[in-house]
């Protein structure tokens, strides 16, 4: 299951209202962001291909969300162990 930090820049003091938006989707952590500019949020999917349906999907329609980019991605599970031992 991957799991990829991110952050959406939204308006300076649209940060709680965005956050609170943000916490509703499924699948999505809202974490603490010193810069009132930006929301942090930690997603977990299914998949990468899930992660990223979800980052440029429900997070970026979310009303406030200016941008949204991933900042940390583990995606271990990811990874089959056949493919990795013949590189």
């Amino acid at each position: 299951m991957p799991i990829i930090g991110a952050y959406a820049t939204v308006r300076p003091g649209d940060q709680a209202a965005v956050a609170r938006r943000l916490a509703a989707l499924p699948a999505v952590e809202v974490v603490p962001a010193e810069d009132p500019a930006k929301v942090g949020m930690v997603v977990e999917a299914a998949s990468l291909r899930a992660a990223r349906d979800l980052l440029e999907g429900s997070v970026q329609a979310t009303e406030g969300v200016l941008a949204v980019w991933p900042v940390y991605v583990n995606a271990e599970d990811e990874i089959n162990p056949q493919e990795s031992d013949e590189r």
